[in-house]
């Protein structure tokens, strides 16, 4: 899976983690007949190297970044896509009060679900 195709689409929290899973498992080796020992958290090693890391970065923050950019994208920009978006989505009310349908797209629901916790991040 590209990088890039987290900036438009939300991969389910189980595919997040099975590679995730890869990961960890490519970088400690072992099998699950064969267990290694884990000298650190998976959590410790997505530290900078500056914080004592290995300066890997983890798929879920990698997420709630591109999750931000696009919700900052949305609410800043005038771009085509944040006026298409604006005017598909929010014609009548103000886009910081609106629920998703069920018939709306994967990217403006990730937009809504995310929007809390990138608004107080942001501002």
């Amino acid at each position: 899976m590209s990088i890039y195709l987290l900036q438009v689409l939300k991969p389910p929290v189980c595919v997040i983690e099975k590679i995730e899973r890869l990961f960890y498992s490519f970088l400690w080796g072992g099998s699950t007949v064969n267990k290694r020992i884990h000298w650190t958290s998976w959590h410790n090693i997505t530290f900078p190297k500056s914080e004592g890391g290995l300066d890997i970065r983890s798929l879920k923050d990698i997420l709630n970044t591109f999750t931000a950019k696009l919700w900052w994208q949305f609410d800043t920009c005038k771009s085509l896509w944040a006026r298409y978006m604006r005017l598909k989505y929010c014609t009548n009310h103000i886009h910081h009060n609106i629920t998703p349908k069920p018939h709306d797209s994967t990217t403006w629901k990730r937009l809504i679900d995310e929007r809390v916790a990138v608004g107080q991040q942001i501002r």
